[in-house]
């Protein structure tokens, strides 16, 4: 008996610390979820936009989407657990959420669909099939042996392609998407509100592969152009594609330029962020100089994170910049002062 009771004594020990260690496991749990705490190996895909009436920021990561709220924190309302979310779209006048999601494990996104929810994440419908891609700001592409469309989420007629499209790249409430036909290759830029804005035939001399694109105004645009080691700045208008004899000073880190437009006394700004730093286009009297910055306000925050994506702020003047590693900050590009952090 008394053997008995020595054997349970450090059977019941040992049962205890377990218990031990799952209620401290168990703590740290919930402890992330009151402190709305995100996960630190959650990756930020893009900075979907924001629902004013309830202070919540949407994100899509590499897990799902999340909403970041003033009281609510960071808190998954998708996941990617079952299907892959590729790309995902907040229609913020709706309000809907899409997504585009493929089977995992397909990397070219076979079987790719597009589906609706509710902002909560109340699954509503299956709304397309066939997608190939699905920007933040509502156009979509679909490619069938027969059909190549380019579709709007708002309230815009679809666009029937005469052939492939190759590239796609937006900025605000536009995309610039790389049309082949043969072999002639075309600029068209949509806008995600009224439909296509221009088309324009790429140069021939004109070689190498589009990495950026950034909005200017509604008939001017701009592109860089990945052409062996270097970063060629275009400008596109109705009428040309013209260089603007300047190209980026630095590397960008994944091959993808994210940029944003303002404007300050008279004059029009282009921040490029790359690798280290920034870099600064200033556009005056049709003539093109760059710089590079890397000291005060966001660039100096920023200088080094890995951007995902950067969209305008619903702060007139300001810009909402989304980094890889799971933080949201949101700039003034006219001050020196630290970002602010969305959490």
């Amino acid at each position: 008996m008394k053997r008995t009771s020595l054997l349970l004594i450090p059977i019941l020990l040992i049962a205890l610390l377990l218990c031990s260690c799952n209620a401290d496991a168990q703590d740290g749990i919930f402890s992330a979820i009151a402190d709305s705490a995100p996960d630190a190996g959650i990756k930020v895909q893009a900075y979907l936009g924001s629902l004013n009436a309830e202070k919540s920021h949407y994100v899509l990561t590499d897990s799902g989407v999340y909403v970041i709220g003033n009281s609510t924190g960071f808190t998954p309302i998708l996941s990617s657990s079952d299907a892959q979310i590729r790309n995902a779209c907040l229609l913020i006048d709706s309000p809907l959420l899409y997504t585009l999601v493929s089977k995992q494990g397909s990397e070219n996104g076979e079987d790719s669909k597009l589906l609706r929810y509710a902002v909560r994440g109340t699954y509503e419908a299956e709304a397309d099939s066939n997608v190939k891609w699905l920007t933040t700001n509502g156009i979509y592409y679909t490619e069938t042996e027969s059909e190549n469309t380019i579709h709007f989420l708002h309230n815009v007629a679809a666009v029937s392609l005469s052939g492939k499209a190759t590239t796609k790249v937006e900025s605000e409430d536009y995309v610039l998407v790389e049309e082949l036909k043969d072999s002639t290759k075309t600029f068209r830029i949509y806008s995600s509100k009224t439909g296509e804005i221009l088309a324009v035939t790429r140069p021939d001399s004109l070689s190498g592969q589009v990495v950026g694109f950034q909005v200017i105004d509604d008939s001017n645009f701009l592109i860089v152009v990945k052409n062996s080691s270097t970063y060629d700045i275009y400008s596109i208008s109705s009428t040309e594609v013209k260089d603007t004899g300047v190209n980026l000073s630095s590397t960008p880190e994944n091959g993808t330029i994210h940029s944003f437009h303002y404007t300050s006394e008279g004059k029009n700004y282009v921040a490029f962020k790359a690798a280290q730093y920034f870099d600064l286009l200033t556009i005056e009297d049709s003539k093109y100089s760059i710089s590079t910055i890397s000291t005060a306000g966001y660039a100096t925050k920023l200088r080094t994170a890995s951007v995902s994506n950067i969209v305008p702020s619903t702060t007139t003047g300001k810009f909402i910049v989304a980094t890889w590693n799971n933080s949201i900050w949101e700039i003034d590009p006219t001050s020196t002062d630290d970002p602010v952090e969305i959490r």
